[in-house]
């Protein structure tokens, strides 16, 4: 190897670990930057929980000139004081409002509403909910319509917890789709039906949308609307619509409740003829026993015939299963013996 060679070679590893060195440095400062960043927003929100608990305990209202002036630590405090909100009510909650006033934090919260960034967005909306911001319902009711689920979802929340049920008027011409959590978080928060809410449901009841008649049924059921029974009972649509259907109209329960399950149940699919014998299954109209001794002697399905055997035993009919032991149908004995173990083992468990 020539001296040439050798010198180019000494030049490159005095760059490499040039290089090596640099790439050391930058990772130890941002390290250390990342590290001191940790460190003062610990000791920061120190102080803003003394703060927030100083207001609570005292009522002194101590407004820190560093935090009003820095963008960081107001989103930093307007976070606290959301947290804090959350989990306090009544005179404690007045003075987490009276925080929020002294240090202009609404501004923050209309700051993050107007935002590009989607998180952002939803963040906003929902502090402004949880801090009560009616004035800015306008804004965010805008917001229903923006192209990001995680932002209309928490507007349709939002808008709901401020207006009660007329804020549901966002179903009328609903085309996305209600989660299954958007739908509990919904039903969560609607307390009461106003005199004209029951015209409005209806209405939702013949929404293209699927998830929005599901909602409404919910909706119906928690608030037990026996007048609108029929309306409910009328109802078409694919299989989950029709499973919620018939919870509703259990929960709704009349005296052509039962008969009307049993009549549309061979035209049902599977799924929804389960639902129907889950009903049936906490019934205790004198033709339901009938009817299920029926399914489990005759279903073409076995997990038809399985859930007719459990609800007869929920039923306490025994001695009615037991009877069926004399047919010569091996699954069917077969089915009934599982059930009468399981059931039993269960009950000696307890």
């Amino acid at each position: 190897m020539d001296i040439f060679t050798l010198r180019n070679l000494y030049i490159a590893l005095i760059v490499v670990l040039a290089l090596v060195l640099v790439l050391s440095v930058v990772v130890l400062a941002f390290s250390f930057f990342k590290y001191n960043r940790i460190i003062n927003r610990k000791r920061w929100r120190v102080k803003i929980d003394e703060i927030i608990s100083k207001a609570i305990v005292t009522s002194e209202i101590e407004v820190d000139e560093v935090i009003c002036e820095s963008r960081p630590l107001r989103n930093q405090f307007l976070s606290a004081l959301v947290d804090a909100s959350r989990r306090f009510s009544g005179h404690a909650r007045e003075e987490i409002a009276a925080l929020f006033q002294a240090y202009d934090l609404k501004e923050e919260v209309l700051g993050k509403l107007k935002d590009r960034r989607t998180h952002w967005i939803a963040g906003g909306i929902q502090e402004a909910a949880v801090m009560e911001l009616e004035d800015l319902v306008p804004t965010i009711h805008d917001l229903l319509s923006h192209p990001s689920p995680i932002v209309y979802q928490e507007a349709q929340f939002a808008i709901v917890s401020f207006q009660g049920f007329d804020g549901l008027d966002f179903l009328d011409d609903l085309s996305s789709p209600l989660s299954e959590w958007q739908n509990l978080r919904l039903l969560s928060i609607i307390k009461k039906i106003p005199e004209n809410g029951e015209e409005k449901l209806r209405f939702w009841l013949k929404s293209p949308n699927p998830t929005v008649v599901i909602f409404v049924m919910r909706l119906i059921a928690k608030m037990q609307l026996l007048s609108l029974y029929d309306e409910v009972e009328a109802v078409e649509g694919e299989d989950r619509v029709k499973i919620q259907q018939v919870k509703t109209l259990e929960a709704l329960e009349n005296e052509k409740t039962v008969p009307s399950f049993m009549e549309r149940f061979p035209e049902e699919s599977e799924e929804v003829q389960k639902a129907i014998l889950q009903a049936l299954k906490y019934s205790r109209h004198p033709e339901a026993v009938h009817f299920l001794s029926l399914q489990l002697k005759n279903h073409e399905q076995g997990a038809i015939r399985m859930q007719a055997a459990e609800a007869l035993h929920h039923l306490g009919k025994i001695d009615e299963m037991k009877a069926l032991l004399t047919e010569g149908d091996p699954v069917l004995k077969q089915i009934i013996y599982h059930v009468l173990r399981e059931k039993d083992a269960s009950a000696n468990d307890i």
